[in-house]
């Protein structure tokens, strides 16, 4: 990880721990965006990426408010826990690969604690909105000066794959992401 990752890490996850609810979802969307996947703590032979860490982050936060606990379970959520439990399981008994099947859950399982209980109502959601578009205007910037460059901003900031992506003579945006794919989505 280096300096530019480390600081936009250490910032999102100041922003889960200590803003106000409504605020701290913004840390997550903000490492997901801005921080590239080539940012990355081994320890013990699992990766955490920035996101991971955030969503760390999230955990810690909505335990010691007191969040969790307000979480009233419902059959979605079961039904969420066991699609993570058996995508999991599955590829570990079939595959044997459970170092990468232990970091999916982890990313699916904290991803959807920390906003269970982060977003709570649907005026969270319409508060969160116009923040999120606050936030993805300088992204948009930059995918922008990629497609019509090939220089990918996040690369030249954080380190990341130098690959040029391209289909029928045009650049495809990467972003802060490790692909078009899901730069577009």
């Amino acid at each position: 990880m280096n300096a530019i990752g480390i600081t936009l890490t250490l910032l999102s996850a100041m922003i889960v721990l200590f803003a106000s609810r409504r605020w701290a979802i913004l840390g997550v969307f903000l490492s997901v965006g801005y921080i590239t996947q080539y940012q990355v703590v081994n320890v013990g032979g699992f990766h955490f990426f920035a996101h991971r860490i955030i969503l760390l982050a999230g955990l810690i936060r909505i335990v010691t408010r007191g969040e969790l606990k307000k979480l009233k379970l419902n059959k979605l959520d079961w039904a969420m826990f066991a699609f993570v439990v058996f995508s999991a399981i599955v590829p570990i008994i079939r595959l044997g690969v459970w170092q990468e099947q232990v970091g999916n859950a982890y990313n699916e399982l904290l991803s959807y604690l920390v906003f269970r209980c982060l977003i709570t109502s649907w005026e969270d959601v319409q508060a969160l909105l116009p923040k999120l578009a606050v936030i993805i205007v300088p992204l948009a910037i930059c995918m922008i000066y990629e497609s019509l460059t090939g220089t990918n901003m996040f690369n030249t900031m954080m380190g990341g794959q130098e690959e040029i992506w391209m289909r029928d003579e045009r650049y495809r945006c990467v972003g802060a992401f490790r692909g078009p794919h899901t730069a577009g989505v």
